[in-house]
C-alpha cells in the first residue's frame, strides 16, 4: 500500500492501465509529454518538480507545511531579540544555554537555536550596544540643553572608574553617556577633566549646548569646574556640586557632634544586637507580636549614607515598648553578658528615650530636604529656597537642641563656595513667582552691600554687563519688562523665561539654561549601583568594556522606555506618612516667609517673636505626646 504522501502525488497522474507498475501520465501536461512506463513515485514527484503546467495548491506549497524551518535572516533577528533581552534585564551570558530553556525552545519553536555565551558575549552585545547607542545619540540631539553629572567609584577589584551621565531637563531621565576606567592615572584635576571631554568629543556632542557638571563637593572636583572652565571650547560650562551630597555630609557632622554622638554609637550598637543572637531575636520577636500584632523591623543606618540614621531612630521608636519589655525580661537576664546589660540599663532609662526623640526632631526636616535633594525633578531654583526654610524649620525647634544643626549647615552651605552660592541665589531670583504681586520689585535681603556687590560681579562675568543691565530690569519690571508685567503671573518660570526670551539678548537664554541644571548627581549614583549589580562576585571574569556595555544597555533600556530604574523592590512613594511628612514647625502660613540670603546663626528676640507666632500648636500636642510616653514607661 502506497504511503500518504504516494497517494497524493497519484492524485496527479492519470493511470493508464491495471496493476501497480502500469504507465502514467501526468494530468497536467499536453498530448505527448508527462508520460511514463510505469508508476514510479520518485520519478513521479521529480516531474511535478520540474512541470511548467502544475500549479500546486497554496496549502500545499512546500514541504514547510509539515516541517518548521528558520530562515538565516529570521534566525539572526531572533537571536539578537533574545540576546537584547538578556542583557536589558542583567542576565547571565548562559540563559539559554540551560537544559530546561533548550527544551521550552524545542517546544515553542523546534529550529530555533538559541544563542550561546560565546555569542552574546562577542557580536551579539556589540550589536545591542550599537543599537541602543544609537537610540541615546538620536534623542541627544533633539535636545536644546545638556547637562551632565560625574562620579568616581571603585569595583570589586578596587579598579576605579569615572562615569559620565546626562539629565534630561524638566524630567525624570538620565541616560548612562560612558565611563572611564582610571587604571595607573591618578584622580587629578588634570586628569578628570581630560577624560570628561574625550568622552564629550568620542560621542560627538557639540560644545555649545552643553549647560553644566555636577560633580560632589571635594576639593578635587571643585578644582575640576576651574580647569574645564580655562579651556576656550568650555568656558561657558557651569559647575555644580551635588546638593544631596553636601546634605549627606551635614549630617555626618551634626552626628559626629558631643551632642550626639554617644546616642547614635549606642544605637548602632542597638542595632546590630539581634544579628547573632537567634534565641533572643525570636523572644523579641514574640513580645512584638504580643504587643503589635506583628514584627516590626529594626534598620540598620548605611556605612556612608548618614541620612539613614533617621530610619534607624524612626524603627527604634516604633518598636519601644517591645524593646522596654524585652529588656525588663528575666527569663534572659542569667545569659546576658555585660554588653548586652548596658544595652537593657540604656534601654531603661528615661534620659536616653528623651535624647532620642530630641535628635529624631532635629532629623526629620533635615531628611525630609534630603530626600528632595536626592530627587531627579528637582530645580535648581529650588535649592536656595529649601536651604533657607531648612534652616528656619530649625530655629523653630530651637527648645529641641537644633541650633547645633543650623551651624552645622551654614558651615557646610558656606564650603559650596561662593560661586555655587549665587548661582543658587540667581536662579532663585529667575522664578517670578518670589515676586510681591502688590509691589513693583523683589523684596531681597542681603547680608550685607559686600554681598550685593560680588553677586553682581558673578551675574558680569557670566553674561557681560548687558546681561546684567537687562536682569536688574528684570528684578524692577523696567525697559522691555514694563509692559509685561501680566507674565509675571506665570508660576512656571521656564514657561515664563521662554515668553520672553525674544524681548532679551543675552539673559532670556542664559535663564532657560540655569532653570534646566540638574541639583543632584544621583543619576551617577544610580548608574554605579547598576554597575556593581552586572559586574558582581558571580561575574568578576568580565572584561571592563563588556561590563560598560552590559550597564550601558541596561540603565538606557529603561530610560528609553520609561521604567524607574530600581535596583532594589520598589518601596512606597517618595512622601513620608502623614505623622512624618509635616516640616517641625510647619503651617499654613510659610508661603510667606522672606527668603534671607546667608541667614546668621544667631536668632534675635524678634525673630523668636514671629517663631512663637507661626507655631502650629497641633504639631507641637503631637511632639509633646511623644515625649509623654516616656514617663509611663514601666520600670
Amino acid at each position: 500500500m502506497p504511503q500518504n504522501r504516494d497517494c497524493e502525488v497519484d492524485l496527479e497522474f492519470r493511470m493508464l492501465g491495471t496493476g501497480s507498475k502500469c504507465p502514467v501520465k501526468c494530468r497536467h501536461c499536453p498530448e505527448g509529454q508527462g508520460k511514463y512506463a510505469q508508476r514510479n513515485p520518485v520519478v513521479m514527484r521529480g516531474h511535478l518538480d520540474v512541470c511548467k503546467f502544475y500549479k500546486p495548491p497554496p496549502s500545499e506549497k512546500t514541504i514547510e507545511k509539515h516541517v518548521d524551518a528558520t530562515s538565516p535572516e529570521e534566525m539572526k533577528k531572533l537571536q539578537f531579540t533574545m540576546a537584547q533581552s538578556a542583557y536589558q534585564d542583567g542576565r547571565p551570558f548562559t540563559i539559554w544555554e540551560s537544559e530546561s530553556m533548550k527544551k521550552a525552545f524545542k517546544i515553542l519553536r523546534p529550529s530555533f537555536v538559541p544563542p550561546n555565551r560565546h555569542d552574546m558575549a562577542t557580536y551579539l552585545l556589540t550589536d545591542v550596544y550599537k543599537e541602543s547607542r544609537k537610540e541615546v545619540m538620536a534623542i541627544i540631539e533633539n535636545l536644546p540643553f545638556l547637562c551632565f553629572t560625574i562620579d568616581s567609584w571603585a569595583d570589586l577589584n578596587d579598579e576605579r572608574w569615572i562615569n559620565l551621565c546626562l539629565v534630561v531637563p524638566n524630567s525624570k531621565t538620565s541616560f548612562f553617556i560612558n565611563a572611564q576606567l582610571c587604571e595607573h592615572h591618578h584622580e587629578t584635576a588634570a586628569n578628570i577633566v581630560e577624560w570628561v571631554v574625550d568622552m564629550w568629543e568620542e560621542c560627538k556632542i557639540p560644545a555649545e549646548k552643553i549647560v553644566s557638571l555636577t560633580t560632589d563637593t571635594c576639593t578635587v572636583m571643585k578644582s575640576v569646574w576651574k580647569t574645564l572652565r580655562a579651556i576656550p571650547k568650555y568656558h561657558h560650562v557651569l559647575g555644580e556640586p551635588c546638593l544631596a551630597h553636601v546634605l549627606q555630609l551635614a549630617v555626618c557632622d551634626l552626628l559626629g557632634t558631643d551632642a550626639f554622638k554617644t546616642t547614635i554609637a549606642e544605637l548602632t550598637t542597638l542595632a546590630s544586637y539581634f544579628s547573632g543572637a537567634h534565641l533572643q531575636l525570636a523572644e523579641f520577636r514574640r513580645i512584638q507580636k504580643e504587643v503589635y500584632g506583628k514584627h516590626k523591623v529594626i534598620i540598620n543606618p548605611g556605612a556612608t549614607c548618614w541620612g539613614t540614621h533617621y530610619g534607624l531612630i524612626e524603627s527604634i521608636i516604633r518598636t519601644r515598648l517591645a524593646l522596654v519589655r524585652f529588656a525588663q525580661n528575666r527569663e534572659f537576664s542569667k545569659s546576658k553578658n555585660d554588653k548586652v546589660k548596658e544595652l537593657d540599663a540604656i534601654l531603661l532609662n528615661r534620659e536616653w528615650w528623651n535624647k532620642l526623640l530630641e535628635l529624631r526632631e532635629v532629623l526629620r526636616p533635615i531628611t525630609w530636604t534630603l530626600k528632595r535633594f536626592d530627587s531627579d525633578d528637582l530645580s535648581v531654583g529650588e535649592v536656595r529656597e529649601l536651604w533657607v526654610r531648612l534652616e528656619l524649620k530649625l530655629k523653630r525647634a530651637i527648645e529641641l537642641g537644633a541650633l547645633k544643626a543650623v551651624r552645622v549647615l551654614q558651615e557646610r552651605w558656606e564650603y559650596l563656595g561662593k560661586q555655587a552660592q549665587y548661582l543658587y541665589e540667581f536662579a532663585y531670583l529667575l522664578n517670578p513667582q518670589h515676586f510681591k504681586y502688590n509691589d513693583s520689585s523683589l523684596d531681597i535681603k542681603y547680608e550685607n552691600e559686600e554681598h550685593e556687590r560680588k553677586f553682581y560681579e558673578w551675574i558680569r562675568q557670566q553674561i557681560g554687563e548687558e546681561g546684567e543691565a537687562e536682569f536688574k530690569a528684570y528684578l524692577g519690571k523696567t525697559k522691555m519688562f514694563s509692559s509685561r508685567q501680566h507674565l509675571y503671573e506665570e508660576r512656571d518660570p521656564i514657561v515664563f523665561w521662554g515668553l520672553v526670551t525674544r524681548i532679551t539678548t543675552i539673559l532670556g537664554d542664559f535663564a532657560l539654561r540655569v532653570l534646566t541644571m540638574p541639583s543632584t548627581s544621583t543619576a551617577s549614583e544610580r548608574n554605579w549601583s547598576c554597575f556593581g549589580k552586572i559586574y558582581s562576585k558571580l561575574r568578576n571574569r568580565l572584561k571592563p568594556t563588556k561590563a560598560f556595555m552590559l550597564t550601558y544597555i541596561y540603565v538606557n533600556y529603561r530610560a528609553l522606555n520609561g521604567t524607574p530604574l530600581r535596583v532594589n523592590p520598589p518601596r512606597k512613594a517618595r512622601s513620608p506618612p502623614h505623622n512624618r511628612v509635616e516640616i517641625i514647625g510647619a503651617s499654613d502660613d510659610d508661603e510667606e516667609d522672606d527668603i534671607v540670603f546667608n541667614l546668621n546663626t544667631e536668632v534675635t528676640d524678634e525673630e523668636l517673636a514671629e517663631i512663637e507666632l507661626e507655631f502650629d500648636q497641633g504639631y507641637w500636642n503631637e511632639v509633646q505626646q511623644s515625649f509623654d510616653w516616656v514617663e509611663a514607661i514601666p520600670l
